[in-house]
């Protein structure tokens, strides 16, 4: 049987909406419509199954933004938004980091204020978009929108073992394991500039000991300030 486990942050700060209690009921069939309609409200939130565990959190403790300014191409920038969501699973605390990347054209990035977008529009549209692709570590990055997500304890204590990237998958990746669709966004600029990003996933994760961790049915929410 599956194991369910549920992590929710109550705090004003990671929340849209002050909820006083939140309730799951048993999903079958991988159906999550209850546990989404709950969590709507919510800034962020991901679930899904994460090896044997079907895990919910509400929690997040990171969340930021980076640019890679050389490398080639000369004229472009690495850009990556990235967010980690806490999580428990059988009282270890874990961590899901999401990671948005793309080689960013240098015209479209302020070099005063970070590399950041210098329109809102930009913002918006490195989101826009149907799929992104899994990045691979073990071949040559390509100017596509990518993703990786990583698992891992939240502790560093062992991480060679515990630690489960998908970059570090080196074979084929087929659709049968790997997808990850951006099912919609919402971008608003009242009261703050920010775009809500809406998604689904599934990926094989792997640790330096060539183990793998499956993790599927994954449904999730990031929202990023401009």
């Amino acid at each position: 049987m599956k194991n369910i486990i549920i992590l929710l942050s109550f705090l004003i700060l990671n929340t849209s909406c002050e909820n006083e209690g939140i309730y799951f009921y048993p999903i079958d069939n991988n159906d999550y419509t209850i546990a989404l309609d709950t969590l709507k409200n919510y800034s962020d939130y991901i679930l899904g199954d994460f090896g044997e565990n079907f895990i919910v959190s509400t929690s997040v403790f990171t969340k930021g933004y980076g640019a890679l300014i050389s490398g080639i191409p000369i004229d472009s920038s690495k850009i990556d938004f990235n967010i980690g969501y806490k999580l428990l699973e059988n009282d270890i605390e874990k961590t899901v980091f999401v990671t948005y990347n793309f080689w960013e054209a240098n015209t479209k990035l302020d070099s005063t204020n970070s590399y950041k977008y210098k329109y809102f529009t930009d913002f918006v549209n490195f989101f826009d978009r149907n799929q992104l692709v899994y990045y691979q570590n073990s071949q040559p990055a390509d100017n596509l929108h990518s993703i990786r997500v990583i698992y891992k304890n939240h502790y560093t204590m062992n991480e060679d073992i515990y630690t489960y990237n998908s970059a570090d998958y080196n074979q084929q990746i087929i659709n049968e394991n790997f997808n990850f669709y951006i099912d919609s966004i919402i971008a608003n600029e009242i009261p703050i500039k920010k775009v809500e990003v809406y998604f689904s996933f599934k990926c094989i994760g792997v640790n330096s000991y060539d183990d793998e961790l499956f993790m599927k049915n994954g449904k999730g929410k990031s929202t990023f300030e401009y």
